[in-house]
């Protein structure tokens, strides 16, 4: 942002009371966005619910025959100051040989965020030992289960619905914003996470918003 000006010289006193200074802005150059960074606090609960739209009331093939999948029920999420999330699946099991109901299965994940910052993966999925039992007297495998998993795309949660819905908040409260003289025009077009940091109580997602706005001073002197 620049001010151009010109100096002259007079030997008039100038009445003050009549100079008045034109309305100037701040904007990016056109090619150009501006940046704010700020940061989303979500309660294990909120994200509870999100895991639940990507991962409840549908089939997850656990072998390459379709009459053998998941359908999981329930989904309880805590977190720990170790930056791990702990999941707690209750789901029914169905393949060829066996019919199993309301097997609780418990695992452990690190989210990373993936995809442009646009979703969070589940990374290094570990299933607790007596899953791992379990699922051996049945005859199946954890490795093979989490291999199907991944190319499923199970442990990969989709943060797009809250990333649209906070753009939506962030834009109308700069349009509400208001300073003596100063106001804000454009808005934010794109949000994407930068950064995860977990402890047991919540989920701290910072976030990256990015678009063309300008800040315009309107006092006249």
């Amino acid at each position: 942002m620049g001010i151009e000006t010109q100096l002259t010289m007079s030997d008039l006193v100038p009445n003050v009371n009549q100079l008045t200074m034109p309305t100037f802005s701040h904007a990016p150059f056109k090619d150009q966005k501006s940046t704010i960074r700020f940061q989303m606090d979500y309660s294990h609960a909120a994200i509870q619910k999100i895991c639940e739209q990507n991962l409840i009331q549908k089939k997850w093939a656990i072998s390459d025959y379709p009459e053998d999948y998941l359908w999981i029920h329930q989904c309880s999420i805590s977190g720990s100051d170790d930056g791990k999330l702990h999941l707690k699946l209750t789901m029914d099991v169905i393949t060829q040989k066996l019919k199993r109901k309301n097997v609780l299965v418990e695992f452990e994940a690190i989210p990373v965020v993936e995809n442009g910052g646009r979703q969070i993966r589940l990374s290094h999925p570990e299933i607790d030992l007596s899953g791992k039992n379990q699922l051996l007297e049945w005859g199946l495998k954890w490795e093979s289960w989490k291999s199907k998993f991944q190319e499923q795309n199970l442990f990969l949660i989709s943060l797009d619905g809250s990333l649209v819905k906070a753009k939506e908040a962030l834009n109308q409260k700069l349009q509400q914003e208001q300073w003596p003289d100063i106001s804000i025009k454009g808005q934010m077009d794109d949000l994407r996470i930068t950064k995860i940091q977990l402890n047991s109580y919540s989920m701290k997602i910072n976030v990256e918003a990015t678009g063309q706005w300008s800040l315009v001073w309107n006092k006249s002197f």
